[in-house]
């Protein structure tokens, strides 16, 4: 059967049509030289799934890390204590300055991600669980020593003077003044918080605990006593100017460029859930 370039064009609709209700498109050519809209099939390591509108799409699965990744970020960040599926798979997480007193009585202040907060208690406490702390960082010596400690919420026009703090650690330092921001005594526990932060949050130290035995970082539980919150922010702290998140060095392991970065990234309402 000979094959005619009207017969040809019409193999190729069919199939791309095939292609999209099963979510396999690709913009990329089968091989050189294929018609405007040829497809790729899907990789041997993914799978199809369903969405909402009953149409089929491609998912890639991943539980080893890809080929494309070695001699990257995103395999070397393991000496630094971060797996590779951080990097594919990361969940953003609020980020916050956590100020304690070092026990020489000169502040320290922390940078910290990877956390998470909850109630609990029957709804008689409000906690955060620092997911990864260090054992050999001043934080952790300081809230082991004193037990308490403040968050600090900064807004993006404060996040330079926040992130100044890591390098300003020396233990003799005020990491807080020395990073160009002000320190003032927390009201109902013994530490500094940040005057320039819209939100701070004075804590207890509750507990701690070991992820994987013998880990070099820790979970630590504390329990927030009180908060102060600035007025322009008493309707909604997100936006712009609210809180902050940090989005962990994403890497897309099917285009895995030379270079990436870390991003710092707000909060936008989309949808409103319940109303009560």
């Amino acid at each position: 059967m000979r094959v005619t370039k009207a017969l040809e064009k019409a193999l190729w609709k069919k199939l791309r049509e095939f292609a999209e209700w099963n979510g396999v498109v690709s913009q990329r050519p089968l091989v050189p030289g294929s018609p405007p809209g040829a497809f790729r099939l899907p990789r041997q390591d993914s799978y199809v799934g369903f969405c909402k509108e009953g149409r089929k799409k491609m998912k890639y699965q991943y539980k080893e890390m890809p080929e494309s990744m070695s001699g990257t970020y995103g395999e070397f960040a393991k000496n630094f204590g971060f797996d590779w599926k951080e990097f594919i798979m990361g969940i953003p997480t609020p980020m916050f300055l956590v100020t304690t007193y070092k026990s020489n009585g000169q502040p320290n202040a922390t940078m910290q991600s990877w956390a998470g907060f909850t109630s609990a208690n029957h709804g008689g406490g409000y906690y955060v669980i620092l997911c990864s702390v260090n054992k050999r960082g001043h934080l952790y010596q300081s809230l082991n020593e004193k037990k308490v400690a403040v968050l600090n919420f900064m807004s993006s026009d404060l996040y330079e003077a926040c992130m100044k703090t890591i390098q300003n650690n020396q233990f003799e330092a005020d990491e807080i003044t020395s990073s160009g921001l002000t320190a003032e005594k927390a009201s109902w526990v013994e530490a500094p918080m940040v005057a320039e932060c819209f939100m701070n949050l004075e804590c207890r130290y509750l507990w701690e605990k070991e992820i994987v035995p013998g880990d070099d970082h820790v979970m630590i539980c504390l329990e927030v006593v009180g908060g102060h919150i600035e007025k322009d922010y008493m309707e909604d702290m997100f936006g712009d100017k609210g809180v902050l998140y940090n989005v962990h060095y994403p890497i897309n392991p099917e285009d895995v460029k030379e270079k990436g970065c870390d991003y710092v990234a707000a909060l936008r309402k989309v949808n409103q859930s319940y109303e009560y």
